[in-house]
């Protein structure tokens, strides 16, 4: 009987996160379209260089690269960045779908920290909005836009979808 009230307690108090699944959902709409992608010109030319002409990382050239990338060439310096995205090309090669999963599963533990650290102040209603709002104010190709200009106040619309009228 016991064991029973626990395992009620427990569902409640999942079921009252429900936000927090929106969120995820929300989310996973808005990356899916990228997971069966290719990579791209504009932020994807740095992997391309890091993998070279074979498309892969071999275990001994990690080294070398971290030496060669960690200072760039305007003198910044950035060994983490390189040293994890080194190793990302290392574990993911020229796979632009393992690339691109991985940053879903990053947005959704990044989506999870937020929500959780907002359920501290507000309730979860609450904190998956604003959880939400952190991930699609945006202006991404595949977000959503939010304009408070707009005469009607908060104006919400889906970016390339036809007849849309995103500014």
């Amino acid at each position: 009987m016991s064991q029973l009230k626990t395992q009620e307690t427990y569902v409640k108090r999942l079921l009252r996160e429900w936000p927090l699944v929106f969120v995820f959902g929300c989310i996973v709409f808005m990356l899916y379209p990228v997971l069966h992608a290719d990579f791209g010109v504009i932020d994807d030319h740095e992997i391309v260089n890091i993998l070279g002409r074979d498309n892969r990382v071999e275990i001994s050239e990690i080294s070398p690269l971290i030496q060669q990338w960690v200072i760039e060439q305007n003198g910044r310096f950035r060994p983490a960045y390189y040293v994890l995205r080194i190793l990302e090309a290392f574990v993911a090669g020229g796979d632009a779908s393992l690339w691109y999963t991985n940053r879903l599963l990053l947005a959704l533990v990044s989506a999870l920290a937020l929500y959780w650290g907002l359920r501290v102040l507000l309730r979860p209603f609450l904190a998956g909005v604003v959880t939400l709002l952190f991930f699609q104010a945006h202006r991404t190709r595949y977000g959503l836009d939010w304009d408070l200009k707009k005469p009607m106040g908060l104006h919400c619309c889906w970016r390339d979808w036809p007849g849309s009228q995103c500014s």
